[in-house]
Parts: structure tokens; C-alpha cells; sequence
């Protein structure tokens, strides 16, 4: 069993160690940037310039080893904007909680010890102290304070919660130079995002490039496919002139067919110019050909007798023959009523 006065000297040995010194354990890690500078908060500076990291600023500035990456020249910038966020308003409010009971904590370890030393037995064999008789009376008249600074559990409990709200008032601190930190690190990355093209961006941009390209390749065979339809055009319209003067000499001898034949109304042209037009030029000239050699191919069904002929012996359409009778029928009674 330790003596009172050993005991009491290990209770302050205890509550000196259970101060936050566990950043003491971790050695200090330099930290330097390459161009430091963002947005308006510093100069320009040359690329290859290096800046020290410093350390925790503030009044705890010497006792922190534990060293930031905020350069010497931003930091009052990067603290003051720290300063105006949600969590550091009231951080002053809980860093002197956090302290108040830190220290209540520890002097009532400290008062459990002094008490425990003056009842204890001198080394002479005189007794100690007796509280209820002495200006203590109050300690052990009430139960709380009197399982508080007379029991050793009572003491332990006391020591033990001056250290973790110690604690915690450290870490309240230290969350300052996280946070400045962590806004110091965000501007950086802005500030590179700004600098050099996003990947996204040089992605759209190539996606861009070879839809140009797929609508160039594109245009190019449209205006291929329009050249060669041209060009079928031309000798088919050749072919169907010759059928045409054909059929007018033979008109000339066969009257009743010159008769039954219709004038055939002319086509209005487009004179859309550019690519637009001869887009549309391209699809209206592919009808009239798909037309044109649907007549032709039904033509060779015709002689070879696959299908039955839609002309009759006199060449005129049969869709047409009543239409042609009757207008025959019209001319030979107006030559009768002139007679």
C-alpha cells in the first residue's frame, strides 16, 4: 500500500502528464508547395519558388510541433476567412468550457490529494488531522464532496475528466488549423482547375472534332450519290428524248393519236442554290428516276410478256382512252356544227 504523501505526489504526476501532450510523440513532418499562389490572396510567383510550411498559427504557435502547409504569406488571409465559417464562431466559447473544466478537474485531484496527505499519520507516529474537527467540516458533512476529495475513486474520476476535457480543448484548437487547411487545399485545386483544361473539356472538344469529321465524310457522299444520280438523270432523260420524237412522227401520221394526247404540264425547277438545295434537289431527282426506270423495267415485262401492256394498239394509255375518246367525240361535233 503506497504511503498518503506518495500517493499524493503521484495524483500531480498524473494530472501534469494529462495535459494534451500527445502531439509531442509525433515528430515534426516539413511540408513544402510548389506555387503556392491562388486567386488574389498572393502575387505571382515563379513556379520553381518553394515556401516553407510553417507551424500552427496562433498563441499555441510554439507548443504545436505538428506543422501546416499554409505558406507564412496567406495565412493571415486563410485564417481570417477560417474565422468567418459556421464552426470557428464559437469555437472561443467551447475551447474556454473545454478549459474551465480541464482545470476544475484537475485542482479537485489536487485538493482530494492535500486532504488525503494532512489526515494521514506523520512519520513520528503523530496522528493526522481530523477533518470533522478541523475548517474542513464541510468536505465530509456533504457526500459529494466528501466521496470527492476523501475517496480515491473520487479523485481518480476527478483526474481522469480534467484530462479528457484537456484534451478536447486541444483538438478543438487543432480543428482550427485542419480547417484553415482544408480551404487552403480547396483554393489550390480551384485554382489548378482554372489554370489547366479540365479532362471533361478536352473530351468534349475531340468528341466535337470527329463529329465534324462523321458530318464532312457524311456531306461528302451525299453530294457523291447526287452527282452520280445526275449524271443517270441525264442519260435517261437522253433515252426518253428519242422515245419522244419517236412518238411525234408517229403522232403526225396517226391523227386520232395526236388527238388523245395530253400536254403535259412543265415542272418548276428549284433555283435553291448551296448545299440545302441540292439536298432536296438530290431526293426530288431520285423519285423522278426511281419512276422513270419503273417504267422502263415494266416496259421490258411488256415485251417479253410477263405482263399485260398498259397502252393499247393505238399507243395511247388505257388510263387515259375514255378521257381521249371523249374529247375526239367534243372536236367531231364542233367540226359538224361549223358545217
Amino acid at each position: 500500500m503506497f504511503h498518503p504523501r506518495q500517493r499524493f505526489i503521484a495524483i500531480i504526476l498524473l494530472a501534469w502528464i494529462s495535459a494534451p501532450t500527445h502531439a509531442w510523440l509525433l515528430p515534426p513532418v516539413p511540408q513544402k508547395h510548389m506555387n503556392p499562389t491562388f486567386f488574389t490572396l498572393v502575387s505571382h510567383r515563379t513556379s520553381n519558388q518553394q515556401i516553407s510550411s510553417t507551424s500552427l498559427y496562433g498563441w499555441l504557435d510554439g507548443l504545436n510541433p505538428v506543422e501546416s502547409k499554409i505558406p507564412e504569406d496567406v495565412k493571415d488571409e486563410i485564417y481570417r476567412a477560417e474565422a468567418n465559417t459556421p464552426a470557428a464562431k464559437e469555437r472561443g466559447q467551447r475551447v474556454a468550457f473545454l478549459a474551465l473544466l480541464a482545470f476544475t478537474g484537475i485542482l479537485c485531484a489536487f485538493f482530494n490529494g492535500f486532504l488525503t496527505e494532512i489526515r494521514a499519520a506523520s512519520p513520528d507516529g503523530s496522528p493526522g488531522v481530523n477533518l470533522a474537527d478541523s475548517s474542513f467540516a464541510w468536505v465530509v458533512s456533504n457526500p459529494v464532496t466528501s466521496f470527492l476529495f476523501t475517496n480515491a475513486i473520487g479523485g481518480g474520476l476527478s483526474l481522469v475528466l480534467g484530462a479528457g476535457a484537456g484534451l478536447l480543448a486541444e483538438a478543438e484548437l487543432d480543428s482550427q488549423r485542419i480547417s484553415a487547411e482544408k480551404i487552403y487545399e480547396e483554393l489550390e485545386r480551384r485554382r489548378n482547375e482554372k489554370a489547366k483544361p479540365s479532362a471533361a473539356n478536352k473530351k468534349k472538344k475531340k468528341m466535337e472534332r470527329a463529329g465534324k469529321k462523321r458530318r464532312s465524310g457524311k456531306v461528302q457522299k451525299r453530294l457523291g450519290a447526287l452527282s452520280e444520280v445526275v449524271a443517270m438523270e441525264s442519260t435517261i432523260e437522253g433515252e426518253q428524248g428519242a422515245a419522244i420524237l419517236e412518238s411525234d412522227s408517229a403522232s403526225e401520221s396517226d391523227p386520232a393519236t395526236a388527238v388523245g394526247e395530253k400536254d403535259a404540264p412543265e415542272e418548276e425547277q428549284s433555283n435553291e442554290n448551296g448545299l440545302l438545295g441540292g439536298i432536296k434537289d438530290f431526293y426530288k431527282k431520285a423519285d423522278s428516276i426511281a419512276a422513270s426506270q419503273a417504267l422502263l423495267l415494266n416496259k421490258q415485262l411488256e415485251d417479253v410478256g410477263v405482263v399485260d401492256k398498259i397502252t393499247d394498239e393505238t399507243g395511247l394509255k388505257v388510263i387515259g382512252k375514255e378521257a381521249a375518246d371523249k374529247l375526239q367525240r367534243e372536236r367531231s361535233e364542233e367540226v359538224v356544227d361549223k358545217r
